[in-house]
Order: structure tokens, then sequence, then C-alpha cells
């Protein structure tokens, strides 16, 4: 039986909504397969708590390599390409080199412009980008895909937010997708294109579909530029079990805490979302917390103020 692609797995692996099914999980590996991470748990490491992304070595030159291999394989599609690729991914973390990647893809582009038609190369590279994407097994090579994706989708605007949306909400590839929504947004507002593109209103609905790194990467993208999305970031943004200190201070700022802890009442929801935020900030564990937080005073004195008269059995 043929194995499925990683993104037909997690596709079959969503609920109506889009959300993933409860305990789906593709058992992701370390770099060095020696051990099993939560989705989005290695690169949100590296990017958290690593010097240059986890990669001593030349990420630039590694995406340059990299590209080279791309180009000759969108040209023939000989795997043996891939198979190169992959072996310079088993010494380069793959979250160290795609934004390199993307920037050289796109020049590359337009400098094979003078030899060829630049849209029908971009078309044909986007295919196999999307190829990429949705077929492979390998879960660099989905990276990569979704990467590409944000700098040459502009040939389908839709289509490749769709893609990109579907992929982005399992945890392991947030990030990726994110980050070629953002560029594809960019895109899309440079070109005046027909095919509009809210990057803030997919944010908000990717965040709202994921729990754990996803969601740190999401929120942390996600501009308050709603009571809507305010509200969210305040009662549920943060919710993020064992990576809560990693967006308290920013769903604080983002949500308008302060705001909503001068209130003459806190609902019960509101009230936990803002506990789990309080609770972080003043741990200040892994991330800065209540000592940068500008309304730090204020902010222990009001909640202090909530979570005694609830303690004694009363509510604001």
């Amino acid at each position: 039986m043929e194995r499925m692609s990683i993104f037909e797995t997690i596709t079959a692996n969503l609920d109506d909504d889009f959300k993933v099914l409860p305990g789906f999980s593709l058992e992701f590996m370390g770099k060095n397969r020696e051990f099993k991470c939560a989705a989005g748990m290695h690169d949100g490491t590296l990017i958290y708590h690593t010097l240059n992304l986890g990669n001593p070595g030349d990420p630039q030159k590694a995406a340059e390599d990299i590209a080279v291999l791309l180009v000759a394989y969108f040209a023939d599609k000989n795997k043996k390409f891939l198979n190169e690729i992959d072996a310079i991914l088993n010494e380069n973390s793959v979250i160290s080199i795609v934004d390199d990647l993307a920037i050289i893809m796109w020049d590359r582009l337009f400098s094979l412009a003078d030899r060829t038609d630049w849209k029908s190369l971009a078309h044909q590279w986007r295919s196999s980008s999307i190829d990429l994407l949705i077929n492979s097994d390998n879960m660099n090579f989905v990276k990569i895909g979704i990467t590409l994706l944000g700098v040459l989708g502009f040939t389908n605007f839709n289509r490749s937010a769709d893609l990109l949306f579907n992929i982005g909400v399992y945890d392991e590839l947030t990030i990726y997708a994110l980050t070629a929504l953002s560029r594809l947004a960019d895109l899309n507002s440079r070109m005046k294109s027909e095919q509009h593109m809210d990057f803030n209103a997919i944010v908000f609905e990717i965040a709202k579909r994921v729990n754990g790194w996803g969601r740190v990467h999401a929120v942390k993208r996600l501009e308050p530029a709603t009571d809507e999305i305010r509200g969210w970031i305040l009662r549920k943004g943060c919710l993020c079990p064992g990576l809560v200190s990693y967006l308290a201070l920013t769903c604080a700022e983002s949500g308008d805490m302060i705001s909503a802890l001068r209130q003459e009442t806190l609902d019960d929801e509101l009230f936990k979302g803002v506990s789990a935020i309080m609770e972080a900030l003043i741990e200040e564990e892994s991330m800065p917390g209540i000592s940068v937080y500008t309304h730090a005073d204020e902010a222990l004195a009001l909640y202090r103020r909530n979570k005694d008269i609830r303690e004694k059995g009363g509510r604001i």
C-alpha cells in the first residue's frame, strides 16, 4: 500500500471546522531521529532558545546550494537532486535556511527572465512547489514547498492561500505557513491583485485552530485590529498548555489586558484567560514577564483584587 503524503495525512485528520482531530500527531522526529518531539517543538526551541536557529555552519551557503538543486529538480524532476537537498538538511536546520532560500529563489526567477518567459517559469516552479507540499512524505520537503509557495504563489493567490491555510493548522507547519502567507499577502498588495488577501484575518482563523506551538507563532503575528480579536487574545489566546510563558507578554499587550482589568466586572471566561496570562507573567520562567510589562504594578493590584473576591465566594 502506498504511503500517504504528509499533506494527505493532515487533511484526512481535520474536522469540519479545519481543526486537527484530538490526539492526532505525525510524531515528528528530532533532527538526528533520536527522540520524538511534539509538533512544532523542535523548531520552536531553535527559534527561542538557540543562536543562529541551531545552525553552527553557514545557513546562507546551505540555502544557495539548495536553490541550485531545486532549480535543477524543477527542470527535470530527477530525484537525485532531492537526495542531495536531504543530505544538506541533515546538517542544517530547515528553519535556519528557509528565509534565505525564499529570497534566493525569487531573485533566481528573475535572473533567468532574459533566457525564458518568467511567467511560464513561475507557473512551473509554483506547480513543482505545490507537488512538494502536497505529495511529499518528507517533512523538510513539505516545509520547503510551503516556503516557495510564499514567493511563487502569486500566479494564483486564492489557491495558494487555501493550501497554506490547510497545512498551517498543523502545529509543526504553522510557522512556515504564516511566513509564506505574509510574503504572499505582501505580493498581493504590491501587485494590486483582484484576488484580495486579508493576511490578519487568515492569521486569526489559524490562531483559533491551533493549540500548541502553532498558536505561539500565530498569536505573535496577530494584529489586535478589532475588539473581537483583542477579546479572543485575552480569553483564549494564552490557553496553550505548557507554552503560556511564550505568549503571556504578547497577550497582555496585544489584548490590552490592563483595560480589561480596569472594568467593573470580569466574566468567568475572561478571568480564566487573564489569570493564565498573569500567572505566567509573575512566574517569568523562560521568557520576559512582569518585570518588563508597562502596567505591572496596576495589573498586579487589580488582578489580586479580582482573585481575592472570587476566592471569598463573591463576584465583582
